[in-house]
């Protein structure tokens, strides 16, 4: 009998880490792909706006969209981001059903912080912009896990 309850402890526990480990996987692929589509947006910016965004950054944000589809309806909107700031988003990440019917929503907070360093003024004279976003990313249950945040980048070739 011992043998069955500690065989039950196991499975229960096995069960729970891997909801654990699946709602972090989740939280962390929705950051991801926040970050990877404002980076794909920013690359279709041109170079002059960066370049103006990179020289005024407290009052040239840059000029990015979103979209949402909560209502069932599509609807973009604007979405700026101001460099060398955090800037915030809550993001949809999961909707579930409970147990009683109703419809409970997981939101992932999304900090964002775009750079940018032209590198035409660096040694190498690269004709090229760096775009890089950093962002951490929190949501409920996962506050006080370490390491949640990233960091994608890519070049702009200017002409």
């Amino acid at each position: 009998m011992g043998i069955f309850a500690l065989a039950a402890v196991g499975i229960t526990a096995t069960v729970v880490q891997t909801q654990k480990i699946s709602k972090i996987n989740l939280v962390r692929n929705t950051a991801y792909t926040v970050a990877e589509g404002y980076l794909e947006q920013m690359k279709n910016i041109t170079a002059e706006e960066l370049l103006a965004s990179l020289e005024d950054p407290e009052n040239t944000p840059l000029p990015l969209k979103s979209i949402t589809a909560i209502d069932g309806e599509k609807t973009e909107a604007d979405d700026p981001l101001y460099l060398e700031q955090k800037n915030k988003r809550q993001v949809l990440a999961d909707i579930v059903t409970n147990a009683k019917g109703g419809t409970q929503y997981m939101y992932v907070t999304v900090y964002v912080s775009p750079s940018l360093k032209d590198l035409r003024q660096e040694k190498i004279g690269l004709p090229a912009i760096e775009l890089q976003l950093d962002f951490t990313y929190s949501a409920p249950d996962l506050d006080n896990l370490p390491g949640l945040k990233g960091t994608v980048r890519t070049l702009k070739i200017i002409n």
